[in-house]
């Protein structure tokens, strides 16, 4: 993704420049004071050091391009790895002492004494440095920055300064790009031996898809059984009708079904965030188990699938989602179930519904006795 530098730099001088001045100031009142010419010499080659330091950093970070290269998505809370390449177009001229820094978040850095500044003149943690780079060549810098919120987010922003040649003077340039990276909600390990609770009558729907191919037990034929079913060589040694039964095929799909009503309480989003990382820590768990996955939520349902291209539509969800107005003056999981939002629950799905309302939390009768599981029955510390 191609990166570019702001046409305006951003100059300060810095605490050893602050000191050149104040001696070339004292320098100047004592060859005002005494007359001597050699003062006067001393001065004059004191300011030009200031003009050339001025002058040389801005220089310096003339004529060069960047380009920054992230990840297409990423966990909240993992480093995402970045690659930033600065290119020096020019064909005489080879940039010394280039530092990158990261430039702070904010509007305005507050310091110690209580007064505050631009966030462009604030420095920032240093991301890395470049000694050297020669006409017409490019030099490369990896570093790994910690993505903290959920949602599509830009990289972070970074500015190149340069204090070169005496470090009398900064000139710091903001670098600008529209490079997004999507970050996804953390990914837990959970106890899926829960989910088989979840249901109301505390066993999870088992629904005959086909007459199974695993034996499981014998019993006596009853009138009726199919005869395909009849063990024959068995029957001839026990001398009545003996019937294989076969292992029933249970409903491998689950409907994550999540709740996005939003509440007006202080710590609504720490909890929501919570209940987004517990479904995608749901949804991945299961399909890590070769479950299939269908996801709803009162504004979109994402049909049911299985496999890593499936775990990369629902983590895509996740990392989108944001919490609603209340359908109605309930704003409850079982109102929105009953009334609106979430699509009918197929026959033969288990559900599982999620919400960051602690008060629904284990609450059964929801939905045909289906429960809100609970975070701390499900999740692994």
């Amino acid at each position: 993704m191609l990166a570019w530098l702001q046409k305006r730099p951003r100059r300060r001088i810095r605490t050893s420049g602050v000191s050149l001045l104040v001696t070339t100031f004292l320098v100047l009142l004592a060859a005002g004071n005494t007359g001597e010419n050699l003062l006067y010499v001393v001065f004059a080659g004191m300011v030009s050091l200031q003009f050339l330091s001025a002058v040389l950093a801005r220089v310096n970070l003339q004529g060069l391009k960047v380009t920054r290269q992230g990840p297409r998505a990423v966990h909240r809370g993992e480093l995402c790895p970045i690659t930033i390449t600065i290119e020096n177009r020019r064909w005489w001229w080879a940039p010394m002492g280039i530092r990158i820094e990261r430039v702070p978040d904010f509007d305005t850095a507050g310091t110690k004494s209580g007064k505050w500044r631009p966030a462009w003149m604030t420095p920032g943690d240093s991301l890395g440095y470049v000694f050297r780079i020669p006409p017409r060549r490019s030099a490369v810098v990896r570093v790994d920055e910690r993505m903290e919120r959920r949602g599509e987010r830009p990289l972070p922003p970074m500015a190149l300064v340069s204090t070169f040649p005496f470090g009398f003077s900064e000139v710091r340039i903001p670098v600008v790009d529209t490079h997004q990276v999507l970050v996804y909600p953390r990914v837990r390990p959970v106890r899926l031996g829960r989910i088989d609770h979840n249901a109301g009558t505390g066993v999870a729907p088992r629904h005959e898809l086909s007459e199974g191919d695993e034996f499981h037990s014998l019993r006596e034929y009853v009138p009726g059984d199919d005869l395909r079913k009849i063990a024959w060589r068995l029957s001839a040694r026990f001398g009545h009708f003996v019937v294989k039964e076969l292992e029933i095929q249970t409903s491998r799909h689950v409907v994550i079904a999540f709740d996005t009503t939003l509440e007006n309480a202080l710590d609504y989003d720490e909890r929501f965030e919570a209940s987004v990382e517990l479904a995608a820590s749901l949804s991945i768990n299961l399909l890590d188990r070769d479950y299939m996955v269908s996801v709803q939520t009162p504004q979109r349902m994402l049909p049911e699938g299985e496999g890593r291209s499936h775990g990369i539509q629902i983590l895509d969800l996740f990392a989108r989602i944001s919490p609603t107005p209340p359908v109605n003056a309930q704003g409850t999981l079982e109102s929105a179930v009953s009334g609106f939002g979430f699509a009918q629950i197929p026959e033969r799905a288990t559900a599982v519904f999620v919400s960051p309302n602690p008060s629904q939390w284990g609450v059964a009768g929801i939905s045909g006795g289906h429960r809100v599981m609970d975070p701390r029955e499900v999740l692994i510390a």
